[in-house]
């Protein structure tokens, strides 16, 4: 919801970090594009100008919240729309794309495993992101999942570690990858579904 302060701000989206910290978009009048303001837990506010480079729309937070990623390094990863995925880290922004082996396609979706590796997915993608690295070759269990289609939003890692998906040539299930066996069950979804959620 687009709302706007005393002083003519207008906020369009934002997200919560995993240190405590809220995130909220703004438009920079001046670069004519989109960057965030940060506000600890302490509410000290600050205006992250770097992040106005970052491809961004308005309401991608909340669309695709699982595009922004806290990772155990500190850092804050975005899968962005189109340009690849964006590390944001001491002030500091980091794009992997094309030239990193990384598609220019929008990424919906990052997590990061038990190892602090993390896997970023488009629609019909997975990559194994490594800052400044070339993908490379991923995991046995990601290649198992690449293998399938998704029908319906994107995977979701529960508090065991198991991943859970819409899997295209499965219709009416929902999914469950162990690391070593798929489980399918009964699951009468309807098409539309565009988000889901773990809790512990």
């Amino acid at each position: 919801t687009k709302k706007a302060n005393k002083g003519g701000l207008f906020l369009y989206d934002g997200f919560l970090a995993g240190e405590g910290s809220i995130w909220l978009l703004t438009r920079d009048g001046e670069l004519r594009k989109y960057g965030f303001f940060r506000i600890t837990p302490e509410g000290d506010t600050t205006y992250l100008r770097e992040t106005a480079n970052i491809g961004w729309g308005p309401g991608r937070c909340w669309q695709f919240p699982h595009s922004i990623l806290s990772a155990s390094d500190g850092s804050i990863l975005f899968g962005t729309p189109s340009d690849g995925i964006t590390r944001y880290k001491d002030r500091e922004l980091d794009l992997s794309g094309w030239r990193q082996g990384i598609g220019s396609v929008g990424f919906l979706w990052l997590f990061e495993d038990r190892e602090g590796r993390v896997y970023a997915a488009s629609v019909r993608n997975v990559y194994l992101y490594r800052p400044g690295v070339a993908p490379g070759e991923l995991p046995s269990w990601v290649e198992r999942w690449k293998e399938h289609l998704l029908a319906a939003c994107h995977p979701v890692r529960d508090s065991e570690g198991n991943i859970w998906m819409f899997l295209e040539d499965h219709p009416g299930q929902v999914s469950r990858w162990d690391g070593q066996h798929w489980t399918h069950m009964e699951f009468p979804y309807p098409s539309g579904i565009i988000s889901a959620m773990s809790d512990d």
